[in-house]
């Protein structure tokens, strides 16, 4: 199952598990489902698209695209300033001053 760590000081401070399939938005408006309190973070800064995966021999399990929404300050996978790109197993993501990191068992 995909799950998002959100990391301060190598700590995981909360969890986000991706195991229903659609979209989670990710900034600092209250309307998103992951809101982030932070000047560098966009009001919809990017999202999540949860969906089986395109290869039909896996398609039980799910893979995850990150994209940027237009983003000020931007979205980075492993230090690279992306606009969209799917998800592996111990991606750091960085929104500002905020890191996540993707696990996929």
């Amino acid at each position: 199952m995909p799950i998002l760590l959100h990391v301060l000081q190598d700590q995981v401070i909360h969890k986000f598990n991706l195991k229903k399939e659609g979209t989670v938005t990710i900034g600092r408006k209250n309307n998103n489902d992951i809101r982030l309190e932070d000047r560098e973070i966009s009001g919809h800064h990017a999202r999540l698209i949860i969906r089986k995966h395109n290869n039909p021999y896996m398609n039980a399990l799910k893979e995850v695209l990150i994209e940027d929404l237009g983003s000020t300050n931007g979205t980075y996978i492993n230090g690279k300033r992306i606009k969209a790109q799917l998800l592996k197993h111990n991606d750091i993501i960085k929104f500002g001053d905020h890191t996540f990191r993707y696990e996929d068992d």
